[in-house]
């Protein structure tokens, strides 16, 4: 009797039981429909200035994909990657902090003398991207965004600090 009340209590309150799924799709198991399923290979990204660097005996290339600023922010793309034999784990190496995120990256106005920081959301969590990647592998690479305030209209140029890259003096697209 137990197990008809919560049958009951649905059959009374208008509802059915879930239908089992149509035949031959096993749920989760089932094919990916074509229109969703990644249909080519992902473009590779420009490259406006890159550097080699090292972090702990890891040969790595740090490299700036673009500085994107819009009326209301400030975007900005770069890889990470690794040149090294063995696995190296990103942590919290490009952060202000022990998050693992890349809130050490930050842009300088050198003509106002400005600094920018990462933008920060409603609960002062870094709008950017993580970096708890699981280790980036020998030859491996992984871009990563950091979004900030939006650049003056008069600047076409910006120095991008970033953790283990350095300074990176690059145009600003709009």
């Amino acid at each position: 009797m137990r197990r008809m009340i919560p049958f009951l209590f649905l059959l009374l309150a208008g509802c059915t039981p879930p239908a089992p799924p149509p035949s031959g799709v096993d749920g989760p198991s089932a094919p990916v429909p074509a229109a969703i399923a990644p249909s080519a290979a992902p473009t590779a990204l420009p490259v406006l200035e890159s550097r080699d660097t090292s972090s702990h005996d890891t040969p790595l290339t740090v490299a700036v994909n673009s500085v994107r600023t819009a009326p209301r922010a400030t975007t900005v793309d770069f890889t990470l990657t690794n040149r090294g034999a063995a696995t190296w784990f990103v942590e919290s190496r490009l952060s202000t902090s022990f998050e693992h995120d890349v809130s050490g990256v930050f842009l300088v106005d050198a003509v106002a003398g400005k600094r920018y920081l990462p933008a920060r959301d409603g609960e002062e969590r870094c709008v950017c991207s993580g970096t708890r990647t699981g280790g980036l592998g020998p030859g491996d690479s992984v871009t990563f965004s950091a979004v900030f305030a939006p650049l003056p209209s008069d600047l076409d140029r910006v120095r991008v600090h970033i953790p283990l890259g350095g300074i990176f003096d690059v145009p600003v697209t709009r």
